[in-house]
């Protein structure tokens, strides 16, 4: 079991064995495989926080049972920039610090998700189409339900703003409309 608890999702439980089954480590063209590849990363630079879309909340469960296991087997004791080291004696701490926030998707108006691989509209198109970043930052504050209507604005202006308690407030995917942003 690998339990870890998210800013947005709340406490989560994965049974490895029976929820997603045996993880691939290295493919069959012999490049080591993401999740591998993700874990030994965040390791590597100490990364202690985390905030993707909530559709990789499994990969979190086989990241830290993948982390964990690399700590006990003793990995950061080889190099010297690996930021965390394991000494004789001494335990990992394989879950401490980390942070996680999983953030609802963001559905198209025809209700399908928008993801780069299906081609949708990203922040290039649509600068392209004349709608400023502050614009696009503000629709996504907006989602994120940081304010009330999506309406221009900085990062800066936004930081004083910022809540996981309002991300998380509703964790429902989120439906975009390209159309209201320049409204």
């Amino acid at each position: 079991m690998i339990r870890f608890d998210d800013r947005v999702f709340g406490p989560q439980t994965f049974d490895l064995a029976r929820q997603l089954g045996d993880v691939v480590i290295r493919r069959s063209d012999g490049l080591f495989a993401y999740q591998l590849a993700v874990s030994v990363d965040d390791l590597e630079m100490g990364v202690t926080q985390i905030v993707r879309g909530r559709d990789l909340l499994r990969s979190t469960a086989i990241q830290l049972w993948i982390r964990r296991w690399l700590c006990a087997c003793g990995f950061g004791t080889l190099g010297e920039r690996t930021s965390i080291r394991v000494r004789e004696g001494e335990s990992a701490s394989w879950a401490s610090p980390m942070e996680f926030a999983h953030l609802p998707l963001i559905d198209a108006a025809d209700g399908i998700r928008m993801a780069k691989r299906l081609n949708s509209v990203d922040v290039e198109a649509m600068r392209e189409h004349g709608i400023d970043s502050r614009a696009i930052i503000g629709y996504c504050a907006w989602l994120l339900g940081l304010i009330d209507v999506p309406q221009p604005a900085s990062p800066a202006e936004l930081l004083t703003l910022f809540s996981w308690n309002k991300v998380g407030f509703d964790a429902s995917d989120r439906i975009v409309d390209v159309d209201t942003m320049t409204r």
